[in-house]
């Protein structure tokens, strides 16, 4: 494999029959293929304009206007782990993605009406969902996928030609939506381990498949599901109203802080759920949409939940003695949920309203900074409650809550180490010392994907259900370290 080049921007005409008619640009490791028509096709991948620099291509976008993807066109480029394919494109001609190693997961668009020869051969595809605009899938599409273990085939598909999953060992799902079973080669699943994969198929065709050439040699032939049913429904602070039933699809909830995580499991293992996780909560009333969709892709039930995010009249001030810039100051209830962070004015006052009845802690963060709590704060949703002051000791990198120490957790606020890194998955954090530790993991993007209190001197994350790519784990006095996840 060649080794990474770092190029300048770097631009060629790319279009047939008319060359400038679509355009290709390489910069920063992004090519961007713009234009009307579609692109040119290579006999030979050396031809390729940009394949002396090919394993430098992180990202591929297709602007709108494009219409084809070109033979070859993106042949062994390694380091490619991301693809934007538009709906103007209507053909992806042969091994236009192949040996493409680094690529994991690619949304084919519903205007494709068939999957070429060859197009994600060597691949590191893990799962893919073919859309029910194709009618075809070609010889070798998905050879030597090793790491492909699930597959969705349309009912629009009415043939596979041979080899097209040749050497994909370790397929263990496939699932067939079309009621007779698509036309197949004699060598179309050659190198699948038909005693493990299973095959789901519609129900009415279930005896079809198992009575057709080729497709009978799958020794698990089953009905593919259609529940889209969740088994539980909950989320990380207050309770559902109702309590969560299956047959129930709309709740609500009160919170208090500025996120909370909902977590849903599937009735059946084989549907799919979107919308969980952490979410991001504003004032007033939050609706998140949970989505259950049964294995057949087709039966889709959507749960609701409304989170109102309790709000008063208290308030709280304080100030922070010893600081020479504003400092961030973050306001928890029990528990250490979140609910608001400010930043100290010129003077070092501070300043929390419009909060709700419940018992809350202060705590001032500083980079490398040790920070004790205040004592609870117990507000009745009416009142003022002023004096929650703190002195920060700069020759000893010390915040103490004003008139001495109150004997509450302290939340160290520095990494001692994080490791391995990069990692397939098991993230150790390693702190200075045992305490309170409030972690958050985002993407690349700045989306939060989790966060979570630690209790204790160190910690394991797994970070293996992520797609590959750079996170960033931040304790909330913002001491932030990049982790790469292969």
């Amino acid at each position: 494999m060649c080794a990474a080049i770092t190029t300048s921007a770097q631009t060629w005409n790319i279009g047939s029959p008319t060359a400038a008619n679509v355009t290709a640009s390489l910069s920063d490791g992004v090519l961007t293929i713009s234009g009307t028509g579609a692109m040119m096709d290579w006999s030979d991948h050396r031809n390729v304009p940009w394949n002396n620099v090919r394993t430098s291509i992180t990202s591929v976008i297709i602007n709108s206007g494009v219409t084809s993807i070109g033979v070859n066109a993106f042949y062994d480029c390694t380091g490619l782990t991301s693809v934007t394919i538009p709906n103007s494109v209507t053909s992806i001609r042969e091994f236009a993605f192949s040996a493409c190693t680094g690529l994991t997961s690619i949304t084919i668009p519903n205007s494709i009406t068939s999957i070429g020869v060859g197009i994600f051969a060597g691949t590191s595809l893990t799962s893919v969902t073919i859309p029910n605009s194709v009618t075809s899938i070609g010889q070798r599409a998905f050879m030597d996928c090793i790491l492909l273990q699930s597959i969705t085939i349309p009912s629009s598909v009415e043939y596979i030609d041979g080899r097209a999953f040749d050497g994909c060992t370790g397929l263990r799902s496939i699932v067939s939506l079309r009621p007779d079973p698509p036309l197949v080669s004699t060598h179309t699943f050659i190198g699948v381990n038909v005693e493990q994969c299973k095959l789901f198929v519609v129900p009415e065709g279930l005896i079809l498949y198992q009575t057709t050439a080729i497709w009978n040699q799958f020794l698990n032939i089953q009905a593919v599901g259609v529940n889209s049913d969740l088994a539980s429904l909950s989320v990380s602070e207050g309770t559902l109203s109702p309590g969560f039933s299956a047959e129930v699809t709309s709740y609500s909830s009160v919170a208090f802080g500025v996120s909370i995580t909902i977590a849903a499991t599937p009735a059946d293992e084989n549907a799919t759920v979107t919308g969980t996780g952490e979410k991001t909560l504003n004032a007033g009333v939050n609706t998140f949409n949970i989505i259950v969709t049964a294995q057949d892709s087709e039966t889709v039930k959507t749960y609701t939940i409304e989170v109102t995010v309790q709000s008063g009249s208290s308030v709280i001030n304080g100030t922070i003695t010893g600081i020479t810039s504003p400092v961030t100051v973050n306001l928890y209830r029990i528990g250490y949920i979140l609910v608001a962070t400010t930043t100290t004015n010129a003077n070092g006052n501070y300043h929390f309203d419009n909060l709700p009845a419940g018992v809350y802690k202060v705590i001032v963060e500083i980079d490398e900074f040790e920070s004790e709590p205040s004592a609870d704060i117990t507000l009745t949703g009416t009142d003022t409650v002023n004096g929650i002051n703190f002195t920060v000791d700069t020759a000893n990198n010390t915040i103490k809550p004003s008139g001495g120490t109150t004997g509450y957790e302290t939340l160290k606020m520095s990494f001692a180490s994080v490791y391995p890194n990069p990692t397939s998955g098991i993230v150790t954090l390693q702190f200075e010392e045992a305490g309170v530790y409030i972690v958050t993991i985002r993407d690349i993007a700045g989306n939060i994907l989790q966060r979570q209190t630690i209790t204790g001197e160190s910690a394991q994350i797994d970070i293996s259900g992520y797609p590959a790519g750079v996170y960033l784990i931040t304790i909330d006095d913002g001491k932030t370290v990049r982790v790469v996840k292969n």
